[in-house]
């Protein structure tokens, strides 16, 4: 049977598995091995289907005793300490365990929301102080937007704030205005708030890697899906003279103009004027980008043209810009979002992949009553939720160790998932021991007749023990 096969065997029938162990004695040994019932019982009801002659379990037994005895020969050939096969036995056991080792219900919940919240774009303002790496400055900060917080509630305007207080130089001088930001753009924590917080409501103190934020929430609309654009950029350095804002204007006309009676020259003035490096040698190509991934001046522009459509020079922050249209494509449903966020909250290198995992980490200490450092934890769960904590940390050796334990415990508590682990494993060191002991055997006997001798050999070798009490309870 396939790996794929295995698992899909396994998730179907994961339910019926649980529970099992409570009544699973010793059967039999065979050499070293003490077989379980359940075993036994997998074996023999798997085999029952293929069988031209119905079978009793006491007429199957014999040729069970020699299917073990062959497991047996494998490992004491040393088949089953390989590297090869203890990595491809790792890597099973995992796949194998995966469906109980995530919390499915809270991990659907998460993607759920992430994906409902991909659905709608919302307004957001916000007024932001750095992070200070002096720990009294730090504080200093902090205290500072604690007591801007208390002006707010007092009735001070929040745009003039943000423009007098904000660290953020690009929203300052507007208010601390953001434009519309979408799910997935931002620390988890400052999404949250916005995306919580009704229409005109201001948040208290929320922490990011950057800095500490009051973030007032807006207005809030369909997410536009994303969109497909070539530009050309002419550059303007911020604080540069009247001289080079007015030269990189008129280049920025002239270019217009010439592209107004031929837009299919695009491409080509892309290449040979634009002073975007990455863009110029794709004919100004971007890609596809949505809401909130590029400057508010430049995203504004697209996003308010048609699929073919040229914009005239547009000013941003880098300079002035002529932006082509290219493709449009509309947001997606609930549940293809639910896929995207699905992968995306899988991903390590994801900032939300770290509370799943901490969550995760939670749980199972919880589950085998394991002890975690308390402030530690919460202190890595708030870095996780502002998107601070390095994607390598502690955490990750934590729960490997943590869902080592699971897999551990799953092997000794569930037959299910042990019978399909150990038939595999069987499976492989069957094959492996066969080859070695009858297909690659250059000895001039057919293959029936060495596995004649062998299995005479065996049962020399490994004395079998049927505890018939037990036994007889098989039907």
């Amino acid at each position: 049977m396939t790996r794929s096969a295995f698992l899909s065997v396994f998730v179907l029938s994961l339910s019926a598995f649980q529970g099992m162990a409570a009544d699973d004695p010793v059967v039999m040994t065979i050499g070293p091995e003490k077989v379980r019932r359940s075993m036994f019982e997998y074996y023999y009801r798997k085999n029952a289907d293929t069988m031209e002659v119905h079978m009793s379990p006491s007429e199957y037994l014999p040729l069970f005793e020699v299917f073990r005895m062959k497991v047996a020969d494998a490992m004491a050939a040393g088949l089953d300490t390989t590297a090869s096969f203890l990595n491809e036995m790792r890597g099973f056991r995992e796949e194998l365990a995966r469906p109980c080792l995530v919390d499915s219900v809270y991990l659907e919940s998460f993607v759920t929301e992430q994906a409902e919240r991909s659905l709608t774009d919302v307004e957001a303002s916000h007024i932001m102080l750095f992070r200070k790496q002096d720990p009294e400055a730090d504080i200093h900060a902090r205290n500072r937007i604690d007591s801007i917080i208390g002006l707010i509630r007092h009735g001070e305007d929040f745009s003039t704030l943000a423009s007098h207080y904000s660290e953020d130089k690009s929203s300052a001088p507007k208010g601390g205005s953001l434009g519309y930001i979408s799910a997935g753009r931002y620390p988890y924590s400052f999404e949250s708030a916005v995306y919580s917080l009704p229409d005109g409501c201001v948040s208290e103190m929320i922490c990011t890697p950057a800095g500490y934020h009051v973030v007032k929430a807006g207005e809030r609309r369909q997410s536009a899906g994303r969109i497909k654009a070539s530009h050309i950029l002419k550059f303007v350095a911020p604080g540069a003279s009247p001289e080079k804002e007015k030269e990189a204007r008129k280049e920025i006309d002239s270019i217009y103009n010439l592209l107004k009676a031929d837009m299919s020259a695009f491409p080509d003035f892309a290449r040979r004027c634009s002073d975007d490096v990455g863009s110029a040698p794709l004919g100004g190509d971007l890609s596809w980008f949505g809401r909130g991934d590029m400057v508010p001046e430049f995203e504004k522009a697209a996003f308010s043209l048609s699929d073919g459509e040229m914009s005239q020079p547009v000013k941003s922050a880098f300079g002035w810009h002529i932006i082509l249209r290219t493709g449009s494509r509309p947001a997606p449903g609930v549940n293809e979002l639910r896929e995207e966020v699905l992968h995306r909250v899988q991903d390590p290198r994801d900032p939300r992949h770290r509370l799943v995992m901490l969550h995760e980490i939670e749980r199972l200490a919880a589950k085998h009553s394991l002890g975690i450092d308390s402030i530690a934890f919460a202190r890595m769960r708030d870095e996780a939720r502002r998107g601070e904590i390095s994607p390598y940390t502690a955490g990750d050796s934590v729960l490997r160790h943590l869902r080592d334990i699971e897999m551990d415990w799953l092997y000794d508590n569930v037959a299910g998932y042990r019978n399909l682990l150990d038939e595999y494993r069987d499976g492989t060191l069957l094959y492996e021991i066969s080859v070695s002991r009858i297909w690659n055997r250059d000895s001039g006997k057919d293959d029936g007749k060495l596995e004649k001798e062998w299995i005479r050999d065996m049962k020399e070798r490994y004395k079998v023990i049927v505890y018939e009490k037990e036994f007889a309870k098989i039907k």
